[in-house]
Parts: structure tokens; sequence; C-alpha cells
């Protein structure tokens, strides 16, 4: 039973870091063209400062009657500031709350933790896709020799 799980979820695995590879620079670039409007505010007030939106969330803090209470919405949006980030990698979290109060968060070298994360999943990408590919095709070629000798 176990062996059939995993023979399932190792291609599920398989196809995750490739996507994760593709996506993540797509995601910033079609964040490049969007813009939110507390976020300028709060990170770009003179407007020289381009800013990529690296996450979003959002919650409800409270619970009523047996059902959420979605007056209490807030949203929080992760930004990378550029051409601050290459002198100073930090990320901000800029947070907007139902009562209009915005609030900036710094968490600094947060974005070399995540451009670590991005190589590594590149590094799983190439050994679990190029190498082995590699490795067939140096096979394919050695029995090809043997074959013609």
């Amino acid at each position: 039973m176990i062996k059939q799980y995993f023979k399932h979820l190792v291609p599920f695995i398989k196809l995750c870091f490739p996507l994760a590879v593709i996506l993540l620079p797509v995601g910033l670039v079609v964040s490049s063209f969007s813009e939110w409007e507390p976020g300028e505010k709060t990170l770009n007030q003179d407007g020289s400062k381009s800013l990529l939106i690296t996450g979003s969330s959002g919650g409800i803090k409270s619970y009523k009657n047996g059902e959420w209470d979605l007056s209490d919405y807030y949203e929080v949006k992760q930004f990378v500031v550029f051409p601050d980030v290459f002198t100073k990698p930090s990320v901000f979290y800029v947070t907007q709350y139902p009562d209009g109060r915005i609030t900036s968060e710094e968490h600094e070298l947060e974005a070399l933790w995540m451009i670590f994360v991005y190589i590594v999943f590149c590094l799983i990408t190439y050994m679990l896709w190029i190498r082995p590919q590699k490795s067939y095709n140096n096979t394919l070629k050695k029995r090809r020799e043997e074959r013609a000798s």
C-alpha cells in the first residue's frame, strides 16, 4: 500500500520543482505590472522605486455567532523594493486593516532566503530532470560504440 502511494507521489514531486522554477519568475514579472495602493503609499512615496509583490494573503480575525465576520477582513502583501534590494535585502509586509489603518513591517535578509530557496529548487530540478537524461544519453552512446566495434 505504501509503495503504491509513493509510486504516485514521486511523479507529482518531480513535476512540482520545475513548475516552481518557471512560475516564480513569471509571477514576479506579472506582479511588476500590478499596483496596490496601500503598498505604493507606504513604501514608494516619491515614486522612484519599483515594487514587486512576492506574496499575498489575507484573513478574518473574528468568528461571531457561528460565522466568520467578513467586515473584519484584512489584507497583507509582501514586497521586494527595487533597486534597494541590492543594498538592503529586505522584504516588506504591508497590512491593510478594515478600519483603513496601514502598517508596514520590514524583515531584513529575507530576500536572500528567497533567493537561496529558488537556487535549491533549480538544483533539484537539474538533478531530477537534466542529469538523468545526460546519463541515459551517455549510456546509449556507449552501447552504440560497443555495437560498432
